[in-house]
């Protein structure tokens, strides 16, 4: 079996439809080009280099100098998705070494951010209870902006990008044993 060549990513509650975290990339320099998703942007930094293909003219991801950026999102009610920033370029790639230096300024920013879970380096304000799904099976730490901060401490429950209706539908009925409804605000 091939081995699967994996970069960085971070998990960072911010508010749905800040663009907080994209402008933290469209100010680099170089300036990367952004490409918009359905969800999210991919900022390609063409300064490190051209996109690189496979034999059958897919991109290859961990080759290229690619960040993505997925934002927060309201699901339901006041159910958020997690931000999740994916820097796919591995380190032995031609562009390692150039996306690396851009990494190390996003760790220096991101260092600036309040941590609200951490599992290498407690204690932080735990603040895990309100993050559902699967964020805490692949993050060891997750970060959140001021507003993603304020939003945790006013009862705001986050969820992973990924999770399906079923997920959703169940921390749904755990908020409505707990008296809240999920349809509406988050209660302080």
């Amino acid at each position: 079996m091939a081995k699967v060549a994996r970069g960085s990513v971070f998990w960072i509650v911010d508010a749905p439809g800040s663009e907080f975290l994209s402008d933290w990339f469209r100010n680099r320099v170089p300036a990367p080009n952004e490409m918009r998703r359905e969800v999210g942007s991919n900022f390609y930094f063409n300064a490190f280099g051209p996109l690189k293909r496979g034999e059958d003219g897919e991109f290859v991801a961990h080759l290229n100098p690619l960040v993505i950026v997925f934002p927060s999102r309201l699901v339901r009610g006041f159910i958020w998705t997690c931000a999740e920033v994916h820097f796919l370029t591995i380190g032995s790639a031609p562009t390692g070494k150039d996306m690396a230096k851009i990494k190390r300024q996003f760790d220096a920013w991101l260092s600036s951010q309040h941590v609200i879970a951490d599992r290498r380096n407690p204690p932080c304000e735990d603040l895990s209870y309100f993050l559902a799904g699967s964020i805490m099976n692949f993050a060891s730490q997750v970060f959140a902006t001021d507003a993603g901060l304020a939003a945790l401490r006013a009862n705001q429950f986050i969820i992973d990008r990924h999770a399906n209706d079923a997920v959703i539908d169940k921390l749904c009925q755990r908020l409505q044993l707990l008296g809240i409804d999920s349809n509406s605000s988050p209660r302080a």
